[in-house]
Formats: structure tokens, C-alpha cells, sequence
């Protein structure tokens, strides 16, 4: 009986599957299921009928419709700046040791934000950072394009060059991304979670035109893609901060 239940757990396993799924499940039955049935029959055929038995109702469940899982949501997203009137705002905190260790030992500062398709302006977005040191206000276009673009519909990074002195002996800067005043909207910019410990889960937020509200992304922590980078005298990359 034993045995028959064995060979009824296999074909329940093997039945109307993909061989992948075939070879896999078939293993597993042979190799663990199989063995605790003849295992369990040195205790008795009563526990042997049992063991198989078991088996079976494991193998019968296996096939079951499961509840369907959604996707995780992209690490990696878009959100659109309809019109000059939005705008989007990142905050850094330049109070950590890391931050000014990394200063101190650096020779070239700059800012990259990142936007969905390749820029064909010389000036598509405006971008001001402000400290309490002063305030800068930069366009960035097409001449700005940092790293890989493999494709003109993907996301790539613009980067600017910034003075040091923005940020000697400050303890917070902002920056803003918005598009210029003579580029046509739309603007897409790029927006990912916010994964570094300790980094503020409110340092990103979205002026719609009317009020300011957080970065529309499709979970919470989420922020711009919009970093200070430090590099040395080489242009060798110290420290990626945002």
C-alpha cells in the first residue's frame, strides 16, 4: 500500500508541469520523499502508511493555485515637472563627520542630478544650491551629461562644478531643480529610496504650484537623484553624498 501511495505522489508531482519543474519536484519526492517512506518502515507499516500518506497530502497542496505576489516597486522611478511653475527640492545635511572628513580631503565638488532622456539643450534645467555661504544658480543642459547615456529615452546624470567655498563651515545645503524658463515642459526627473543610515526620510519634497508636498514616488523614503559628489585632485570620486 505504501508503495502505491509513493508511486501516486510522484505522478501527482510530475503531472502537467514543465520538465524544469519536472526534474526539480521529481528529485525532491525521490530523494527525501521516497526516503522517509522506506525509512519509516524499519518503525511499521502502520507509521510507513502514514509517512506516505503525508507525503502525498504535501504533493497534492504543492500543486494548489498559490496567492498571485506583485512585484516589489522599482528601486528606480520617474516623476514629470509639467511646468515652471514645480519644483523639486533636495536637502543635504553637511553636519556629519563623513561629509567634512571627505571635504577637507577633496579637490573638486561637484553636483549631479539625474533626469529621465537625454537633454538636447544647452539649457533645460534650472538649478540653484544655496548654503549659508551664498547662493548658486546654474542652467544645465545638454553640454552638463555625465557618465553613460547608452540610450536618448534613459535616465543619465548632469553635473556641475561648485566652488568649495559654498561649503566651508556649513551645516545644511538645498538644492533646487526646476525647468528653465526656456525650455518647454515636460522635464522628468529621476528618484530612488533614500538608503543611507541616518539620511533624513524628508529631505526630498515637490512643489506641485500650490503647495509643497512630498517627492511622488511610488513608496515612502523615497528621494531625487540629485547628489553632492567629492572628488580628488585625480577626479577620482572620495564620497557620493545626498
Amino acid at each position: 500500500m505504501s508503495a502505491g501511495i509513493a508511486a501516486l505522489t510522484l505522478a501527482v508531482a510530475l503531472t502537467d508541469t514543465p520538465w524544469e519543474t519536472a526534474v526539480a519536484r521529481g528529485f525532491f519526492v525521490v530523494s527525501i520523499g521516497f526516503g522517509l517512506i522506506a525509512g519509516t518502515g524499519l518503525i511499521g507499516a502502520r507509521t510507513q502508511f502514514a509517512t506516505a500518506f503525508v507525503v502525498l497530502t504535501l504533493a497534492v497542496a504543492q500543486r494548489l493555485p498559490g496567492q498571485a505576489v506583485s512585484n516589489p516597486p522599482s528601486p528606480n522611478w520617474t516623476r514629470t515637472i509639467a511646468d515652471t511653475n514645480q519644483v523639486a527640492e533636495h536637502r543635504f545635511s553637511l553636519a556629519e563627520a563623513a561629509w567634512k572628513n571627505a571635504l577637507s580631503n577633496s579637490a573638486n565638488t561637484s553636483l549631479l542630478v539625474c533626469a529621465e532622456a537625454v537633454l538636447d539643450q544647452p539649457d533645460a534645467m534650472t538649478v540653484t544650491v544655496a548654503t549659508s555661504n551664498g547662493t548658486l544658480t546654474r542652467l544645465i543642459g545638454a553640454e552638463h551629461a555625465y557618465g553613460a547615456h547608452p540610450r536618448p529615452d534613459r535616465g543619465g546624470f548632469y553635473r556641475i562644478p561648485i566652488q568649495r567655498e559654498l561649503f566651508d563651515r556649513v551645516e545644511e545645503a538645498t538644492v533646487t531643480v526646476s525647468a528653465s524658463t526656456t525650455r518647454t515642459p515636460p522635464l522628468r526627473l529621476c528618484g530612488t529610496h533614500s538608503i543611507r543610515p541616518g539620511v533624513d526620510p524628508n529631505a526630498s519634497r515637490f512643489f506641485s504650484g500650490t503647495e509643497w508636498v512630498a517627492p511622488p514616488g511610488p513608496t515612502s523614503h523615497t528621494r531625487w537623484l540629485i547628489e553632492l559628489r567629492l572628488a580628488d585632485k585625480d577626479g577620482r570620486t572620495i564620497l557620493a553624498w545626498y
